[in-house]
């Protein structure tokens, strides 16, 4: 039986065996992305047994749970011991140590996975933002090549189209800011509530002047907001109007 290397290089999008050189580079990720889709589980936390060798080796057709540092290995051997870019390809990563998200309706390789970030009267699906605090992929020659992501890049920030900011205590790591836009918070949804297929967390997206501005102020150590005209509401108000049944203990 053939493995998925093996599959990969076969096509869809056309034969690689036996090519080497950055012109093949494109259909390798079209391949590659294409097996990822019909035969892979995305998962945001790491996987045993999803190490890149390892993928390569699976039997055609095998199913796998992988994350994205194992799909980044993968392709990166392939293009490194398939189309002979050793020197050419290295690994990439990025990480912000608050979190980021990438673009609005950004797709994944597997097609459960919807983002895991929502707003009171919108499902996941309808934003497909992924929160991350790393991200991994390939770079050959000037490009990055992202098969989690089922995207490439110019450069290693592009992917996050966000950078969060963190509150102060009692509200960090349940609040978050994002840089450059001060009309936009993310609550955290508490892990009792159910989470998005793939994802260990999820957040409440929310305009800042919904707020009550007390709590932003002590959140976030600034000035209120002039133009807060509306009655606002607690974070966990905030979670309970959105539907979302389970609350933080212990802060307003």
């Amino acid at each position: 039986m053939a493995t998925a290397r093996e599959t990969i290089l076969a096509g869809p999008f056309g034969d690689l065996n036996g090519l080497t050189g950055i012109v093949h580079v494109r259909t390798l990720f079209k391949n590659f992305c294409d097996y990822a889709k019909r035969f892979y589980t995305y998962s945001a936390t790491k996987v045993e047994g999803s190490k890149g060798q390892e993928l390569l080796e699976y039997p055609h057709g095998d199913l796998r749970v992988v994350d994205c540092g194992g799909l980044r290995h993968a392709f990166l051997l392939m293009a490194q011991q398939n189309l002979g870019l050793r020197d050419e390809t290295s690994g990439a990563a990025v990480s912000w140590s608050k979190g980021f998200a990438t673009r609005q309706f950004s797709k994944c390789f597997d097609a459960k996975i919807h983002g895991n970030i929502r707003t009171a009267t919108q499902n996941f699906r309808a934003i497909s933002r992924c929160v991350f605090r790393e991200h991994y992929f390939v770079k050959i020659g000037t490009r990055f090549y992202d098969p989690c992501m089922l995207a490439t890049y110019e450069t290693e920030e592009e992917v996050m189209s966000w950078k969060f900011k963190n509150a102060c205590d009692p509200y960090d790591r349940i609040l978050y800011g994002v840089e450059g836009d001060d009309s936009t918070l993310l609550i955290r949804i508490p892990d009792a509530a159910p989470q998005p297929h793939g994802f260990a967390s999820s957040f409440l997206q929310i305009e800042t002047k919904e707020l009550d501005k007390a709590v932003y102020h002590k959140a976030f150590n600034t000035r209120f907001k002039p133009h807060w005209q509306m009655k606002t509401k607690s974070v966990n108000q905030l979670l309970q109007a959105a539907g979302i049944a389970a609350t933080w203990p212990n802060i307003k």
